[in-house]
């Protein structure tokens, strides 16, 4: 369309020789579910204390918070704080090229305090490192957990750990929750509200269930 549009403005041609709005595809977002089963999450924290300590302090980040993998591999020494009663983690998003922070629960907060501790990591260095002491790369990760899941037959040996689905979780149980949908926005660290709204599953069943509802007090209220 572009190329056309140039053609006739440099009067190369007369017209666009066929109707542009033909040819044009509007892009239609299939929405993928990708929540994981409570059973299954269940299942790795029951068995959390088999899993090597490293790989069990990376866990909770997806689950407890819902961060890219990417965030949770280059998480340095200096991203956990209080403030008040309240504890925090700072996080540089690889994606976004920005700082987010966000609350975070006072166990992980304790959890990490130790292994930093344990480990003598310093402000700046990278918690999680590969064997150059740079940061953890995802594809490493994502191998080892594979791995351990197997071995220690999470969903009967059968689950295949994705680190993305985790955001889809932690977005859907805040929207169970009745988490405002621009809350779940910047916790995620989204942009824009319709990216979250790919994030939230099981959307068409809530929408179902809302109009039912809806339906049923309309028919209560007319009874009445």
């Amino acid at each position: 369309g572009h190329f056309y549009k140039f053609m006739e403005v440099k009067q190369y041609i007369t017209r666009i020789p066929f109707r542009i709005e033909y040819f044009q595809q509007k892009e239609v977002v299939v929405h993928h579910d990708r929540s994981i089963e409570e059973t299954v999450y269940m299942e790795i924290l029951k068995k959390l204390y088999l899993f090597p300590e490293r790989l069990r302090c990376m866990f909770l980040h997806l689950w407890c918070l819902g961060l890219r993998a990417s965030e949770v591999c280059t998480l340095k020494g200096n991203a956990y704080y209080q403030q008040g009663e309240d504890y925090w983690i700072q996080v540089y998003q690889v994606k976004m090229k920005n700082y987010k922070r966000i609350p975070i629960p006072q166990a992980l907060y304790q959890i990490m305090k130790v292994y930093l501790k344990k480990h003598e990591i310093q402000p700046e260095e990278f918690i999680f490192k590969n064997s150059r002491g740079g940061a953890c790369l995802y594809g490493t990760f994502r191998t080892q957990m594979i791995e351990t899941c197997r071995e220690n037959k999470i969903a009967n040996g059968e689950y295949l750990f994705q680190s993305h689905d985790y955001r889809h979780t932690v977005a859907t149980m805040f929207y169970d929750s009745h988490v405002s949908l621009q809350s779940i926005r910047d916790y995620l660290g989204h942009t824009y509200e319709e990216m979250t709204r790919q994030y939230i599953d099981y959307m068409p069943q809530r929408i179902a269930k809302a109009n039912d509802e809806f339906f049923e007090m309309q028919g209560s209220s007319l009874a009445s």
